[in-house]
């Protein structure tokens, strides 16, 4: 007659079985499903790269997006230039006292930040209008929020810091 094995032996076999083949099976989704190349764009902080992959851009729409950026950080420079100005001014003249100079410099800030907020805004509507519908629907999802942290210190740099 044989002896029945362990039960709970069986127990911790079966289950880590099932644990290293979960483990394995999510491995190889997350390694066939990835872009590695929006992933090294990323990494790298190269965000007009990132944008090609994660959005899916072609060449001719990749150029463009390109051009567009071209085109908006010199005008994104002069905005943020005034802004800069403008709270200078602020700066002076609530360090004057005098409450009409600041009035006046506080307007004067709100409304060159508001220009800078729709000249980017609408960059940015043109970027999107350039991707795939779905595409560029989900670009204006990801950046519209973020307007309103603007810092207005000069254009953005499509390759971020680290």
């Amino acid at each position: 007659m044989t002896r029945p094995g362990n039960p709970r032996r069986y127990l911790w076999l079966t289950l880590g079985l099932v644990l290293a083949l979960a483990g394995g099976g999510g491995l190889a989704c997350y390694h066939f499903s990835c872009d590695r190349t929006a992933h090294a764009a990323a990494r790298d902080g190269d965000v007009m790269l990132w944008m090609r992959h994660e959005f899916c851009l072609g060449d001719v729409a990749y150029a463009e997006i390109l051009r567009l950026h071209q085109e908006h950080s010199a005008v994104c420079a002069q905005h943020c230039e005034g802004v800069r100005a403008a709270r200078t001014r602020l700066a002076e003249a609530q360090a004057g006292g005098d409450a009409a100079a600041v009035d006046a410099a506080v307007l004067e800030l709100a409304r060159t930040e508001a220009v800078c907020r729709a000249s980017t805004e609408a960059y940015v509507r043109r970027v999107a209008a350039v991707m795939e519908p779905a595409q560029g629907a989900r670009y204006l999802g990801m950046v519209l929020p973020r307007l309103s942290a603007l810092d207005h210190e000069g254009p953005p740099n499509p390759h971020l810091q680290r």
